[in-house]
């Protein structure tokens, strides 16, 4: 995203959760963070660069009923400001993923998570990490 360079993102992938659980989910997407006010304009670019499946803030039933029907599914959503990020990559080539405290906050308070895994399989989800991680959530 060339005139994108300066935008702050994240990108990753809701099979990650899979590590974490005992269940296992039925459909996958990725998740591509980026600032609210970038929001639309990202949208057609990256339509018009041939991302086939891309949903723009999807609700919980959008995301039941389109989402997860797709084979690659890439959801476009607004970056919480202060969200914990980290840089992975190689040389020059390296993108921002979320640190685990952002992906477990989003999992608390977003429906979307909830969408792809068992029914009540949350608890089993986050007392082991709530447990034995240690960690940072930021002071707003």
């Amino acid at each position: 995203m060339g005139s994108y360079s300066d935008l702050n993102y994240c990108l990753w992938e809701s099979e990650w959760l899979s590590e974490f659980s005992n269940h296992q989910a039925t459909a996958y997407f990725m998740v591509l963070e980026i600032e609210k006010e970038f929001l639309e304009s990202a949208f057609y670019f990256l339509k018009h660069n041939h991302i086939k499946d891309l949903f723009l803030q999807p609700d919980e039933k959008e995301i039941r009923v389109y989402v997860l029907e797709k084979k690659s599914p890439v959801i476009l959503k607004p970056l919480i400001t202060r969200s914990p990020l980290q840089k992975i990559g190689v040389g020059k080539l390296k993108i921002k993923i979320p640190r685990l405290e952002k992906i477990l906050a989003d999992f608390f308070v977003t429906a979307i998570f909830f969408i792809s895994t068992a029914a009540g399989n949350w608890r089993v989800f986050f007392k082991p990490h709530l447990t034995a991680t240690r960690l940072i959530f930021p002071v707003c």
